[in-house]
């Protein structure tokens, strides 16, 4: 008989820390991942993107480095 195998885990992606990022870094990321951000939408209107939930990722991804963004801006930090 074969075995079933438990639940398989999904493959971790590494997650970057953006609380060990200066203000100016996390600043272009975000710039960056707003980019990419609109790109992926305008390929979804277009047809042109497959993975239509990669763009609803991207966009939680904007608001962890906003909001990482935003944390350093009110304690103050001039890293």
């Amino acid at each position: 008989m074969a075995t079933k195998n438990p639940v398989t885990k999904k493959t971790e992606v590494k997650k970057v820390s953006f609380k060990d990022m200066t203000i100016k870094e996390l600043q272009t990321a975000a710039i960056t991942l707003q980019n990419e951000a609109v790109e992926l939408k305008r390929g979804t209107k277009v047809g042109d993107v497959q993975n239509v939930h990669a763009y609803s990722v991207k966009r939680k991804d904007v608001a962890r480095v906003l909001t990482a963004l935003n944390a350093k801006k009110a304690l103050g930090e001039e890293k």
